[in-house]
């Protein structure tokens, strides 16, 4: 049953929250502690412990990650405690911990690397890299990514080197090596026929994706997406789905296609809000802010504008420039509409949805 836990999760990533591994690790943990066997259960509680890096798992993962990390510590089980830290890492890095998700992550690497374990150390590296892009640190995210993929090439870990490629490849964007960054796409690709699947083409078509975007052809980019959302769709891969869906949405809304475009945002709110992935949350918010305004709803668009401004406070979800400039143009734009006191009041609201909504 612990096996189950580990082998069926999500893009067979330990730190991938899921019912039917939790399930498989709470009857492993049963067992283990009947027979008494306090290592072994000490892991099943850590497998549990990974529910709390998604939505609420209905029972408390950072005590059960914490009763984890005290019974390894007594066996004096190093790679136990180092697995134990990469969890820690992934769970405050979602929850928008940045300095605290810094700190796991150092303690993790340093027990990977003394322990000399490439799929550890690399997988840490990616998920590090991967966070520090959403805190807005690309330029932190660079190496962090480089090393990683150097090191799940050495380990023979290339699921971990075809996404850690394609995560590199965004960075690089954001940064403005565009360049550089379709050199990363299309090496995700080539990936591929050493895993095993298909994520590979799908990641080189989401990232060419993105940069067609960039370049203004909204309609070549919009087929991509769809191809992209469809894969990743098909593979269970959620937080690409998403991101996949949100391209589609805009792409939709820059050619005009008003209705299908906050479809497709109500769609992304859903799907972040079910997996708990603030990112995907946040993008749902503003983008049906701006379809919101350009229905002549600036108090709706005021409320979400407001609502997706918290969660980026809250989680260190800070905004690119271009979503920094659309969202000043909401703001204004809605706030011209509605006069200060109903702006003041349409914004309340929407600080007091987001904050009921964490509880």
């Amino acid at each position: 049953m612990q096996a189950v836990s580990l082998v069926e999760r999500p893009r067979a990533c330990l730190v991938h929250p899921s019912e039917q591994c939790a399930a498989a690790a709470h009857d492993s943990l049963t067992i283990f502690e009947q027979v008494g066997d306090r290592r072994r259960a000490a892991f099943s509680r850590l497998l549990l412990s990974v529910e709390g890096v998604g939505a609420g798992p209905g029972f408390d993962a950072a005590a059960m990650l914490e009763a984890a990390e005290r019974d390894f510590a007594d066996l004096g089980d190093d790679w136990g405690q180092a697995v134990a830290g990469f969890v820690r890492m992934e769970m405050l890095a979602k929850h928008g911990h940045e300095d605290s998700a810094r700190a796991a992550a150092e303690d993790a690497t340093a027990r990977f690397r003394a322990l000399h374990d490439g799929w550890g150390l690399s997988a840490v590296l990616y998920h590090l890299g991967w966070a520090l892009s959403r805190f807005g640190r690309d330029a932190e995210a660079v190496p962090v990514l480089r090393e990683a993929i150097e090191v799940a090439a050495r380990a023979g870990v290339y699921n971990t080197v075809q996404w850690a490629t394609a995560d590199l490849g965004l960075a690089l964007l954001a940064l403005g090596r565009v360049d550089e960054a379709s050199e990363c796409f299309a090496r995700a690709g080539s990936v591929s026929d050493k895993v095993g699947d298909d994520a590979g083409r799908f990641l080189t078509i989401y990232g060419n994706a993105v940069v067609t975007q960039r370049q203004g052809q909204h309609v070549a980019a919009h087929l991509m997406f769809e191809d992209a959302y469809a894969g990743f769709d098909r593979l269970g891969v959620r937080l690409a789905t998403g991101l996949a869906l949100a391209g589609i949405a805009a792409c939709d809304e820059e050619v005009g296609h008003l209705a299908a475009a906050r479809d497709a945002y109500e769609r992304l709110l859903k799907l972040g809000e079910s997996w708990a992935e603030a990112g995907l949350v946040v993008a749902g918010l503003e983008g049906l802010a701006r379809s919101a305004l350009a229905h002549g709803e600036p108090a709706s668009a005021a409320e979400l504008l407001a609502r997706a401004t918290w969660l980026r406070r809250a989680y260190e979800r800070p905004a690119t420039t271009p979503e920094r400039a659309a969202a000043d143009r909401v703001g204004r734009a809605s706030r011209s509409a509605l006069g200060e006191e109903r702006y003041a009041e349409a914004a309340a609201r929407g600080v007091a949805a987001a904050t009921a909504a964490q509880r």
